[in-house]
């Protein structure tokens, strides 16, 4: 089983600024993110949320594309 963890409140405003987005264009939007928060030397997760939303079929092209995009880059670490 799982440990449950508390969301912190930067990822609930996170979430809250993803409500409005979505809500602006009248929830014709597509979009996928994780966000995860490491600490230690084992890089335990302390916070951590993952989010869809779309039409899976743009969801699943989105994500195949975005990951041909990531075996192009040259270096370890990717900042888009």
């Amino acid at each position: 089983m799982t440990e449950e963890r508390k969301q912190s409140k930067e990822i609930k405003a996170i979430f809250k600024a993803i409500e409005k987005y979505c809500a602006k264009y009248d929830h014709q939007v597509v979009f996928h993110a994780s966000f995860m928060a490491f600490e230690g030397k084992e890089c335990d997760v302390i916070d951590d949320f993952m989010i869809a939303y779309g039409p899976k079929e743009v969801l699943q092209t989105d994500i195949k594309d975005m990951l041909k995009e990531i075996k192009k880059e040259k270096d370890d670490f990717i900042s888009w």
